[in-house]
């Protein structure tokens, strides 16, 4: 009985420790990134090479996730394959990718002073290959609502970081957008109701998609003035 009370104390102080761990990631690198997973725990084997994941910033936070939907989330829209098998978690830098050369010029500025930042400098993050087909609709619209369940988490990881530098202004106007997300989320969430509603149905497939033809766009409220 001892035996099992002291295996319980050191138990919880190990998730005390865990839990105490930072895993917001703001720039630093997917090793970095997976190296911290793989010390914090002991269930899941990362296996990856450090020297190529060193250049891809990561931006995330990983608080409350399990190991695999940690992986998944740093690993998404960098150029890396990530498999799962079983307690073995395997990430490799696609070797496929071909980075795009982009030429830009102009000027960095404050937005809110608009006084020119002449020392800064502009980071340009690798833009994943996106995908363009699907099993059925039903799936795309699956997948539409993991992306937008992904767009709210780096909205509101934006709001974080505002709040914590007191950043009222911008504050104010991200505001809007969160509440944005949960429409669109919402949005996703009812084709996907919509679409299970009528599956394997043509006929009622085909109405659906009359119905929703004669939807019309109307540009949100911060791009309306633009």
């Amino acid at each position: 009985m001892k035996r099992l009370v002291i295996h319980i104390i050191i138990y919880t102080c190990f998730c005390l420790s865990l839990s105490a761990r930072d895993l917001t990631f703001r720039g630093e690198s997917l090793a970095y990134a997976l190296a911290t997973l793989r010390d914090m725990q002991t269930e899941y084997n990362i296996n990856f090479i450090a020297n190529d994941l060193e250049t891809l910033p990561v931006h995330a936070d990983l608080a409350g996730l399990s190991v695999p939907k940690a992986v998944k989330l740093i690993c998404s829209g960098l150029p890396v394959k990530a498999k799962i098998r079983g307690k073995e978690i395997f990430i490799q830098y696609d070797k496929r990718y071909k980075p795009r050369t982009i030429k830009l010029s102009g000027v960095v500025c404050d937005a809110r002073t608009r006084e020119y930042l002449m020392d800064a400098k502009v980071e340009l993050l690798p833009i994943a290959e996106v995908k363009t087909s699907w099993d059925s609709v039903l799936d795309m619209f699956k997948q539409t609502l993991e992306h937008e369940k992904k767009v709210t988490g780096l909205i509101n990881n934006i709001a974080a970081i505002a709040n914590e530098d007191r950043d009222y202004a911008s504050i104010n106007r991200i505001t809007w957008f969160i509440d944005e997300q949960v429409e669109e989320e919402e949005s996703a969430r009812e084709m996907i109701a919509a679409f299970e509603a009528v599956e394997g149905n043509k006929y009622g497939m085909y109405m659906l998609d009359k119905e929703l033809a004669t939807r019309t766009y109307v540009a949100p409220s911060p791009l309306a003035a633009e």
